[in-house]
């Protein structure tokens, strides 16, 4: 179960978007990429504004930052590679003409 003491401000709020967003209608993918887009954002904002002096801080921002990343990439796949399929289908279908 998730211990949503040891999320920041930012973490705490979208997951509190994204359980009212269950209550009333179902969650969509879209809806999930938003909110981890919007995630992403924030920490980019707090790494570039913190101290060098705060080595900590920046390898658990970095490391919050490669998270959503991940996510990121993982949800838009099927998008990449739909496209990717017509591309190939299109350059297929001119070398057979």
């Amino acid at each position: 179960m998730l211990d949503t003491e040891k999320l920041n401000y930012a973490e705490r709020e979208s997951y509190q978007r994204q359980i009212e967003k269950m209550k009333v209608k179902q969650m969509t993918v879209a809806d999930f990429k938003e909110e981890v887009t919007s995630l992403l954002y924030g920490v980019i904002r707090e790494l570039v504004e913190i101290d060098k002096t705060q080595d900590e801080k920046n390898i658990y921002l970095k490391a919050r930052a490669k998270n959503y990343l991940v996510m990121l990439d993982i949800l838009t796949a099927p998008e990449k590679m739909e496209k990717a399929m017509a591309e190939a289908m299109k350059a297929l279908e001119k070398r057979v003409k």
